[in-house]
């Protein structure tokens, strides 16, 4: 606060530590709290002045969306956590594909579709309609969860998963055949 930068605008700043310290300190008795940090995030965005910084109640996680169909706004979210992609795995040995007719491709392109698919419906089911990825998403997914009305957004840092699973409720599942009810987390908005 006493830097030469700050200096100026300390008093709006103070103000904004203060009231993020209270807002996590867990009161321990008599006049004794407690403040983890790790429940403090500072997101910095260039273009605005000191002025412009807000205390926002809630997560700040700077992604897009990943379609731009998806929603923007989400009331009463049920947020599901993946940590892996929600695309086709790949081969982990080298093999080689021959496709000797049109229809052949047609089918391999439709048995890709159809998984791709069949992860989109299992997310749907568990009533999730934002989803937060660590890995990639599939364009053919990401299609499918626009057409849902689902939020997708990809490459979330892990950290950011843990701190959004333990702001939300939600638990972090490996895949989508993992996932139930029981991981959904809840948030007024996103």
């Amino acid at each position: 606060m006493a830097s030469k930068l700050v200096t100026t605008n300390s008093e709006v700043l103070s103000g904004l530590v203060i009231d993020a310290a209270l807002r996590v300190a867990d009161e321990l008795g008599e006049n004794k709290f407690k403040i983890d940090l790790d429940n403090i995030k500072v997101e910095k965005k260039a273009g605005g002045s000191l002025h412009d910084s807000q205390l926002i109640q809630g997560i700040v996680i700077d992604k897009e969306v990943v379609q731009p169909g998806m929603p923007k706004k989400i009331q009463e979210a049920k947020i599901a956590l993946i940590n892996s992609a929600l695309e086709i795995e790949k081969t982990e040995f080298d093999a080689k594909l021959n496709i000797s007719s049109p229809d052949q491709m047609q089918k391999f392109l439709n048995e890709e579709e159809r998984m791709l698919k069949s992860m989109v419906d299992k997310i749907i089911a568990s009533g999730a309609n934002v989803i937060l990825c660590q890995k990639g998403i599939d364009d053919m997914a990401q299609h499918y969860l626009a057409k849902e009305g689902v939020i997708a957004v990809r490459r979330i840092k892990e950290s950011d998963m843990t701190k959004l699973s333990k702001a939300t409720g939600a638990g972090i599942v490996a895949n989508t055949d993992e996932l139930s009810k029981d991981d959904i987390g809840l948030a007024e908005q996103v």
